[in-house]
């Protein structure tokens, strides 16, 4: 094998005495540029006519030796033309052309690497040749680039970077002798060479994880490659690219940067050009923030698993701002108070004393309410990788399945965002709960982890009739004053317009009547404003929970709370929304359970946690009890990608038959809370099916984008008169059965082998309320009946039906207490039921049915089926307090039935309600008759709910929902049932789900 002697030097090394290349340290020019190499060497030709042209380091020689100097002055130093150096002997180690001096590539751009190859004839080792080039600085001379030793072959070789453009003539000379080749000549195409740089780094200080755009110019103008680097600081720290930080100037020497820091490191930032003879400009400390809302920013680099920790923060008012910790609301519920219920005096349930008492909500922390003992937990909100679940437009197909409509995975990650509750007795292994929200709203305010303040909203409303008198205090108003609220709230709502005094409050609110509470001044002229608040998305979750969270912590368990792929994060991540996309929902709390268990790394902000158990539960309520049931139906594909293990799913008032629940509220207040956000969705991943099968009715088109924008409390404030989707029994029947198989996509069933299925051996806890109008109690029953007729291991809570005299009991949730739970009370109804079989008669809220599924699941305690126990037909006990408090039993009249019978007349306070029954879900009785003896009289607050107008409705049509009969008793609707396949005989509801068939 032939040995090369070989010098390669770039241009920096061409003077080494006077270059500096942009990675030295260096003193600063003042110019605030770092010179180029080459700048550097025409200032020194400038100044020095006669410059050391021997390089820095050669194989032979050391610059400044005898040696060096020798070989500086061989062969012509004036201006000779190059063709006259010809070889002229032909003695031992002469350089005979053609072979003597070859050059490659030739041509080549400035700046790139030139090979440049001698070799002796005969092959001669040991000859000191120097590689020379003509004119290579402004003086016109012949001038040494490099002294080489030719090898035992005969041959050296030199390799270098050409600094100026043009013709280059090129030669070897033998120093023995001072015989030279014949010249080659170089062609250098020129390349563009900036010389100075200037830069507008962003003000202030920069977020982790935010794009800023960076202008650069480079002078002279020109076409180049730039570059951001980054250094972090510290000793003996590399210059590394930022990723996507590149870029090129156009031909006026200007460029915008994309400026995205990673972390919050200290740091130094600098801009380059790219290629050779490279220049920068002066290193710039910043450190960027990950306080406050920094932690939303989706980084440009993510893991490429899904469940993967991104970064994280504790949440106190240092790191996250006012408002952290987060600590439990007041209770909207305070009055549930005069009942006597306390998570004292349940033991396992009920919501903490502090948020029913007037303690400061400081005092109110979460995670040591039931055992005072401990320290409040701790709280993060933290991004993690989520994979995105596109839904399919499905079409009925011959021989397919309604509902056979497999949704399609996104390439890559995306960030999204989630709340965790670390308890103060946590251990190596804890139990994890993870929760699903309700329908909150897709805005970035509505989120759990970030809408910690007051959502506020304005919304005109005009009076039902003429102005009353000056002084009233009693108004009529038009249209729905849902979402308006009264003292009662603890949030009251202002008023202002014409005629009404400066400062009026909302006292109280009763269907379309306002009671002001300071009266009119004057004729009112025009419409009036009426300027609400709600709890922000945290709270609105805080006070669902507030009867097991703090439970649940005590008992070293960890709750963590993701907000869906879309809501919070910054970015095009948020442009896409996943409101009931069940396969999206489930993937949101298995990879939230999963990234937790990520090692402590200060890096993301993260302090890490006990490596949790891969055991875990899932619950919810509304959407989130549609997201935990998902979560079941894709266990069998989450659980061994995530290597976790669900073990139970609770679903309170699930939105489970989509379809059911679409047609039945299309001209309720409901379809404007709910519609909005399943349009946005939907429409958003399937336009051409939108376009072409439109649902919203004229007005609801006209209010869509202002309702996309507004959180759930604030969409049902905008409600209006006129329904917000088309009539699904009229012309649009069509649209709403080719949307009905996307639906059905999104219902879970008992069927195995679907694609929907939900399996049969895992525990379902269902929890509902027999007046739900949102998530109609109906299905929920019809539900309940066919998992159990399916084969499923389910357990069902359904909250008590109140008959006879019911004292006050205010509500903040904008609606009264009446005699059922509704859907927003199902959780905090203020009576009592129990679990399981007539054997555990243990009182309990709905919320202690939540608190005992999970503490069975996770122990490994048996799970009891009570799928055979459908009627609640059992003796009552009521239970009394007297004025001390102390618990006296009585027992009044009653009857077995599944209602609770509340005699006239008893004072408050009285005790739990307790019946020892059956948590079956109530057959259906003929008519579905309301309780007796006696009813709850409604008058005072008008009907909790109607039908529209019974003429848009085919009269002949046994199945139509005519009555427009108020509804606070029972399973919604009252006096009439959803499903035709309904049978009394046998006790059935009618078949769950619709399988994408209609009635009406």
């Amino acid at each position: 094998m032939k040995r090369f002697a070989t010098v390669s030097l770039t241009a920096a090394a061409v003077i080494a005495a006077t270059l500096v290349p942009v990675g030295a340290a260096a003193a600063a020019p003042a110019n605030s540029v770092v010179s180029s190499v080459d700048a550097m060497f025409a200032e020194a030709a400038a100044t020095s006519p006669e410059p050391s042209t021997t390089p820095a380091a050669t194989p032979t020689a050391s610059a400044g030796s005898p040696e060096a100097s020798a070989a500086a002055s061989s062969g012509p130093t004036t201006s000779t033309p190059p063709r006259a150096a010809a070889a002229t002997g032909k003695t031992r180690g002469d350089l005979r052309p053609p072979v003597a001096l070859r050059v490659s590539p030739n041509p080549v751009n400035q700046y790139a690497a030139v090979t440049m190859t001698v070799a002796t004839t005969p092959p001669a080792a040991g000859v000191r040749v120097a590689f020379q080039s003509y004119g290579t600085t402004r003086a016109s001379t012949w001038r040494t680039l490099a002294t080489v030793t030719t090898n035992a072959a005969g041959v050296a070789r030199y390799t270098f970077d050409p600094p100026t453009s043009g013709a280059m003539p090129i030669r070897a000379v033998n120093l023995a002798t001072g015989i030279a080749s014949r010249p080659v000549t170089l062609t250098v195409n020129p390349v563009f060479r900036p010389r100075t740089i200037a830069v507008g780094w962003p003000a202030g200080t920069p977020e982790v994880d935010r794009s800023y755009k960076v202008p650069v110019v480079v002078t002279p103008k020109g076409k180049i490659g730039v570059q951001l680097q980054r250094r972090l600081t510290g000793p003996a720290q590399p210059w590394t690219n930022l990723y996507a930080g590149g870029g090129s100037t156009n031909a006026n020497g200007v460029a915008s940067l994309l400026f995205n820091v990673p972390d919050s490191r200290a740091s130094q930032f600098r801009v380059v050009t790219t290629g050779p003879g490279a220049i920068g400009t002066i290193p710039r400390a910043i450190t960027a923030s990950a306080f406050g809302t920094a932690l939303y920013n989706v980084p440009l680099q993510r893991p490429a698993q899904p469940g993967q920790l991104i970064k994280a923060q504790e949440l106190t008012t240092e790191n996250a701002g006012p408002g952290y910790p987060i600590t439990y609301p007041k209770s909207p519920l305070k009055a549930i108070s005069m009942f006597g219920i306390s998570s004292i005096q349940l033991g396992n349930a009920g919501p903490p004393d502090c948020t029913l008492s007037n303690a400061p909500r400081e005092d109110c922390t979460i995670g040591n309410q039931v055992n005072p003992a401990l320290q409040p937990a701790k709280q993060y909100r933290f991004m993690y990788t989520n994979k995105r679940m596109v839904p399919n437009d499905c079409p009925l197909v011959p021989g397919g399945s309604h509902g056979d409509c497999k949704v399609t995975a996104k390439a890559g990650t995306e960030g999204a965002t989630a709340l965790l509750f670390v308890p103060d007795n946590v251990q190596p292994g804890a139990k994890v709960v993870a929760w699903g929200h309700p329908t909150i709203g897709q805005e970035n305010e509505c989120s759990i982890t970030r809408g910690i303040d007051r959502i506020s909203w304005t919304v005109p409303r005009s009076l039902d009739g003429p102005s009353p008198a000056a002084g009233s205090t009693e108004l009529t108003m038009t249209g729905q004053m849902i979402g308006i609220t009264g003292t009662g709230s603890g949030f009251p709502s202002t008023v202002s317009g014409p005629g009404i005094a400066a400062g009026t409050k909302v006292a109280s609110v009763a269907g379309q009547k306002v009671t002001l509470d300071k009266p009119t001044t004057g004729e009112i002229t025009g419409p009036l404003t009426f300027s609400a608040s709600y709890v922000g998305g945290v709270d609105l979750n805080i006070l669902d929970m507030e009867g097991f969270l703090d439970q649940m912590l005590a008992k070293g368990y960890i709750v963590v709370m993701p907000d869906y792929l879309g809501i919070a994060v910054n970015g095009p991540t948020s442009l896409q929304k996943t409101y009931m996309v069940g396969q999206q929902e489930a993937r949101d709390l298995y990879y939230a359970a999963k990234a937790i268990r990520t090692p402590a790394n200060p890096v993301m902000g993260w302090a890490g946690i006990p490596l949790p158990s891969n055991q875990f539960v899932t619950m919810g309520h509304s959407q989130g009890g549609s997201a935990a049931m998902w979560a079941g139906v894709e266990k069998k594909t989450l659980d061994p990608e995530t290597g976790l293990n669900l073990v139970g799913v609770t679903a309170v008032a699930p939105a489970g038959d989509l379809n059911t629940i679409t047609a039945f509220q299309w001209d309720q207040m409901e379809a404007w809370a709910l519609a909005p956000e399943l349009w946005q969705t939907y429409s958003n991943y399937l336009p051409a099916l939108a376009a072409a099968n439109n649902l919203l009715s004229p007005v609801g088109k006209a209010a869509q984008p202002a309702l996309e924008k507004a959180c759930t409390t604030e969409a049902a404030s905008l409600a209006q008169d006129e329904p917000y989707l088309l009539n699904p029994a009229g012309p649009a029947f069509p649209a709403f059965l080719r949307w009905g198989y996307v639906f059905f996509g999104q219902t879970p069933v008992i069927e195995q082998g679907h694609v929907n299925s939900f399996p049969k051996n895992l525990p379902l806890n269902l929890v509902a309320g027999q007046a739900d109008q949102v998530v109609l109690a109906q299905p929920l029953a019809a539900l309940q009946q066919s998992f159990c007729n399916g084969g499923g291991q389910v357990s069902a809570y359904w909250t008590p039906v109140i008959s006879g005299f019911l004292p006050a009991l205010a509500s903040g949730f904008g609606l009264p207490i009446t005699g059922a739970a509704d859907h927003l009370t199902v959780l905090a109804w203020p009576f009592g039921n129990n679990v399981g079989t007539t054997g555990s008669p243990t009182p309990e809220l709905s919320a202690g049915s939540v608190l005992a599924f999970t503490e069975g699941r996770l122990s490994g305690a048996p799970f009891v089926r009570n799928c055979d126990q459908v009627q609640q037909q059992m003796p009552q006990q009521t239970f009394y307090q007297n004025g001390e408090g102390d618990s006296l039993p009585g027992t009044p009249a009653s009857e077995n039935s599944w209602y609770i019978n509340t005699p006239l007349g008893v004072p408050a306070p009285f005790g739990l309600q307790d019946y020892l029954g059956s948590a079956g879900v109530p057959v259906p009785l003929a008519g579905n008759p309301g309780p007796a003896p006696a009813s709850v009289d409604s008058s005072p607050q008008g009907c909790l709910m109607t039908w529209g107008d019974p003429d848009t409705y085919d009269v002949n049509d046994p199945n139509t929902p005519a009555n427009p009969a108020c509804t606070p008793f029972g399973l919604f609707p009252f006096g009439e049932y959803l499903y035709f396949t309904h049978n009394i005989g046998t006790g059935s509801w009618g078949i769950y789900p619709t399988n994408g068939t209609w009635h009406y």
